[in-house]
């Protein structure tokens, strides 16, 4: 969340506000940075939130932000597929296999808040490009419904068990 702290700072867009929704350690760290580079006011730190809750934050923010430096495959990326939020997240881990650049949300390498900031500024400034990358987003985490993902599984059970090899071919 450092590198998200430093782009806030970088944003073109001064009425832009960010909500950071988590805790951990590092909360009190990132607290002093924020306030020490000046985007004190930009940054509201909300902590803990009980997943039941996240679907109403989702529903009044303009975009996800995901600024991992790991990050096998986050749920609230899914989720936020899932309402049609425009995506920027860090290429790394299991990001990339669901995000495609340009395609379905914005991808930056990781610990680079510069990267993080024009990606950021570039979504709110065209409301276009978020719209039809937040729609693809959207198709995509069709993929990853569960009733899809459960039938995938079953098709490699029942490949396994009809004496079929692995291989995806024999279980798609």
């Amino acid at each position: 969340m450092s590198t998200l702290v430093e782009a806030a700072g970088l944003l073109k867009d001064p009425s832009a506000r960010l909500l950071l929704v988590g805790d951990g350690p590092e909360r009190p760290k990132l607290e002093r940075d924020a306030e020490r580079i000046g985007v004190g006011d930009r940054l509201h730190f909300v902590g803990f939130f009980a997943h039941d809750r996240l679907p109403a934050v989702l529903a009044h923010a303009d975009l996800l932000v995901l600024p991992s430096l790991y990050e096998e495959l986050g749920t609230v990326l899914l989720e936020a597929m899932q309402t049609a939020l425009p995506i920027v997240a860090s290429k790394t881990g299991g990001i990339p296999d669901v995000i495609e650049d340009g395609v379905n949300g914005m991808l930056v390498p990781p610990g680079e808040p510069e990267a993080l900031a024009r990606a950021i500024d570039r979504l709110l400034a065209d409301r276009d490009l978020a719209r039809r990358l937040s729609e693809e987003a959207q198709q995509r985490a069709k993929d990853y419904d569960w009733e899809v993902l459960a039938e995938r599984v079953l098709r490699v059970y029942q490949g396994v068990t009809a004496g079929c090899c692995l291989a995806e071919e024999c279980c798609s």
